[in-house]
């Protein structure tokens, strides 16, 4: 049964109700029984709100609000599969989401949680948060964003969303009388351990020597990356082609800094010979792809290839893997020519797929799943056939994310890393500051 919110209830409730306006206000009541995971249930109340003529971004305002009245408003919620959600649901800008959540999680000293005992609900209670979250609702509900979200970008967002495992790919580029003078690049790494409770930020800036106002710019972009993440540290990552030491960025840098390392980051030079490159891999790796490749008939995806598509949701469900994703968001995404999709197959029955990102002249290995069973070879050689086909294709990097990171972050991955590890023995290396930016 649905639950009843009198508007005359005192508190917090009272407040969503001016912050919804009267029109959405209604909806929640029954947002507050539509589980956070169920992509399903909040289509249909998408639908509900669409013949209703609300805009679609109410949609978000209800689930902030669901969120912000019940104790499960948690930092991480969904990180990795959320933005597919938005996207699954026809919403636009799905960063604006991770805006208001970081908004609404900000940890503080000063925070309170405050239990309401008329209704159940639980309400958290922030001191440096609540206006400007509610103001960023208030906005979602109406259709009508506030300068101050649009000014945590400067010209372009380019926000690419790939499945679970992977990158997604900030980038802004900033720029002076015209021209680039900078460029920001964020990757959120959802392979890296939710130990901090958010995912880390890898951020990285290129192009001329920024001075100091361009400086401040990047700094002010270090924090709108968690709010878009939800993450709570933001790993700079400097090397010897990354020019990222203007006075001011470094002393934030430098008094913000929790710990550096190095780190070795996998990623494939395309520009090197086919044969050079498959040397590379170790030689256990070598005859599991050419095994692999034997075993089954593998198939790229083509237009109008709903099947593979299928075949390949088909075998995330079987592992357990749960997306928010639909065959149609796939669809787009693949026609696009942002993603990439292969399925192998014994016979007629699928038995792995790997799907690959593109993000500017590097592609990126986003997601890899296989049957139940000893399927190494097979995952092997489907990696192997994405690398052959970015190559085909003019990309200049694949990408296998970081080898490892600081054991501060765990080691839940510690077997990703080692198949990693033996994909490619040639490594670049970076060096890694952790940022505390909230």
């Amino acid at each position: 049964m649905a639950r009843v919110l009198p508007s005359a209830q005192p508190g917090s409730m009272a407040k969503w109700e001016r912050v919804l306006g009267p029109t959405l206000w209604p909806y929640l009541a029954a947002a507050l029984d539509v589980p956070a995971a169920d992509g399903e249930a909040w289509r249909r109340l998408a639908g509900q709100l669409g013949q209703a003529n609300l805009p679609r971004s109410a949609l978000v305002a209800l689930f902030l609000a669901r969120q912000a009245t019940t104790d499960r408003f948690v930092l991480g919620d969904l990180y990795c599969e959320e933005s597919m959600w938005w996207r699954a649901l026809g919403l636009p800008d799905a960063p604006r989401l991770r805006v208001a959540r970081r908004l609404y999680s900000e940890p503080d000293a000063s925070e309170t949680v405050e239990e309401s005992s008329a209704d159940g609900l639980t309400t958290l209670t922030r001191r440096n948060a609540p206006a400007r979250f509610d103001e960023y609702c208030h906005a979602c509900a109406t259709d009508e964003f506030p300068q101050w979200i649009d000014e945590a970008r400067t010209v372009d967002l380019d926000a690419v969303d790939t499945p679970i495992g992977a990158a997604e790919d900030l980038s802004f580029l900033v720029l002076k009388g015209g021209q680039v003078a900078m460029r920001l690049d964020a990757w959120v790494r959802g392979n890296a351990s939710v130990q901090f409770g958010g995912v880390p930020v890898i951020f990285s800036a290129r192009g001329a020597r920024p001075d100091d106002q361009l400086a401040a710019l990047a700094i002010n972009h270090l924090r709108y990356l968690t709010i878009w993440s939800g993450a709570d540290l933001v790993m700079v990552e400097t090397a010897a082609d990354l020019d990222l030491e203007p006075e001011p960025l470094r002393q934030w840098i430098d008094s913000h800094r929790t710990w550096s390392r190095r780190v070795d980051y996998v990623q494939i030079d395309l520009a090197r010979p086919e044969e050079t490159i498959f040397a590379d891999f170790r030689e256990t790796h070598r005859q599991d792809t050419k095994r692999g490749l034997r075993l089954m008939d593998v198939r790229a995806w083509t237009a109008d290839d709903r099947a593979l598509i299928e075949d390949y949701l088909h075998l995330k469900a079987m592992i357990g893997r749960f997306s928010f994703d639909t065959i149609d968001t796939i669809r787009d995404s693949l026609a696009a020519g942002r993603t990439h999709l292969w399925v192998g197959y014994d016979g007629a029955t699928p038995i792995s797929a790997v799907l690959t990102a593109d993000h500017g002249t590097t592609t990126i290995y986003s997601s890899s799943v296989s049957a139940p069973g000893e399927r190494r070879p097979l995952s092997h050689a489907l990696v192997w056939t994405a690398i052959q086909d970015a190559k085909a294709r003019g990309q200049k990097l694949f990408d296998m994310a970081p080898l490892q990171i600081d054991p501060a972050f765990g080691t839940k991955h510690a077997g990703i890393a080692l198949f990693k590890r033996g994909f490619a023995r040639t490594r670049l290396e970076r060096t890694w500051h952790a940022v505390q930016v909230r």
